[in-house]
């Protein structure tokens, strides 16, 4: 299915960016910018800069805002003591830390770096539709042009669930999704669909296993994690299929595997996974029947996330090796 191409060392983060593969380098700090698709013309932009590559017009900044501008390569700092929390086509939202004081402030920009005002909310996770979805304990919704919370809910009670041993744990939220008119929210057995506007539960799932994220397509989402394997219907949060998937056969022997990072693509759920003894790989999942149909050994490290540009998948590992792969024109 897919066949390795490439590989970059050195690497902390990456992302396609104007025909350029940006590449923040792992131990100096440094961009890297490499043509895509072909992967020639290196260039260095030295600059300590800080961590994760955040793409706003032609500027490539770190989550200190301190970066360069794709086009010259000249540095760039549009704002200081400030750091990233989240951007959209027309607006910024920044948070600023007092340690003395033991608080934060959170800030709204225009996409020209001009301060609109001091917002306040808890953490933002996403910006949709002049909202702010935030996440910090609780769930709750901001509205950024009234510049007020519209509501605030907490999952510790609502979700709360038994073990085996009887003992009772209280909910906690792993992950928040925007979907349509409503906020997709995953706890460690329970999934809920949430009206964005009121904060009414629209509807509820207690898993049959418990999952770390989630990836959405379209109006299902899509989960491995461990030995299983998740698909819910979005509207209804109906759980379609479910499959324990232990063992994979690798060089002629049964290793029993452990998955994680799921990511869907052309209709297969793509995720990373490891082999009894160490070896990690990737693999690709048919949701209609749970069954693993591909797999490919990436090496001994931990694999920190899968992406897919074009007909190409990026694989990041632990050990700051990037792994490029391209689709081969073969039947699956």
């Amino acid at each position: 299915m897919y066949k390795e191409v490439i590989k970059i060392e050195k690497v902390t983060y990456y992302k396609i960016v104007n025909e350029k593969l940006v590449i923040l380098e792992k131990e100096d700090g440094n961009y890297r910018l490499y043509n895509y698709p072909d992967f020639t013309d290196e260039k260095i932009v030295e600059g300590n800069f800080g961590g994760d590559i955040i793409n706003i017009g032609n500027l490539i900044l770190g989550s200190n805002f301190k970066g360069f501008n794709i086009k010259d390569l000249s540095i760039q700092n549009p704002l200081v003591e400030q750091s990233y929390v989240m951007h959209n086509d027309k607006n910024i939202i920044t948070k600023k830390v007092f340690y003395k004081e033991r608080r934060v402030n959170y800030f709204l920009y225009n996409i020209n770096f001009e301060l609109v005002r001091q917002i306040a909310t808890d953490y933002p996770v996403i910006m949709k539709s002049g909202l702010l979805i935030t996440r910090e304990g609780n769930v709750g919704v901001y509205n950024l042009k009234k510049n007020k919370q519209l509501w605030r809910q907490d999952f510790s009670k609502i979700a709360e669930y038994q073990e085996i041993d009887g003992e009772n744990i209280l909910g906690e939220i792993r992950e928040v999704y925007g979907y349509k008119d409503s906020i997709i929210v995953l706890t460690q057995l329970f999934i809920f669909r949430i009206d964005i506007q009121t904060g009414k539960i629209l509807c509820q799932q207690k898993l049959p296993a418990g999952f770390i994220v989630l990836s959405i397509h379209k109006n299902k989402a899509y989960s491995c994690y461990g030995y299983h394997f998740i698909e819910i219907d979005l509207e209804t949060l109906e759980v379609l299929n479910f499959h324990r998937i232990e063992y994979e056969d690798y060089d002629g022997k049964q290793h029993f595997t452990i998955m994680n990072h799921p990511i869907f693509d052309a209709g297969l759920i793509y995720h990373a996974f490891r082999l009894e003894g160490g070896l990690h790989c990737i693999g690709a999942i048919r949701p209609e029947t749970g069954k693993r149909i591909w797999m490919h050994p990436v090496g001994g490290y931990d694999i920190n996330n899968i992406a897919f540009y074009d007909n190409k998948m990026f694989v990041l590992d632990s050990g700051g090796t990037l792994h490029i792969y391209e689709k081969e024109e073969t039947a699956t």
